[in-house]
């Protein structure tokens, strides 16, 4: 079964927090490639 992420709902938490894909890869120890392709749909991360 294929998870899709609600990237409306991510992109919405990030602007109340002021945070950008870059922090959030920092924060969660992947690269900004990961989070952005997970962002756009294009792959997921295991």
């Amino acid at each position: 079964m294929k998870m899709r992420l609600d990237t409306g709902k991510i992109y919405l938490a990030m602007a109340e927090k002021g945070m950008t894909a870059t922090e959030i890869a920092k924060q969660g120890d992947v690269s900004q490639q990961a989070v952005s392709n997970a962002l756009n749909g294009n792959r997921m991360g295991k």
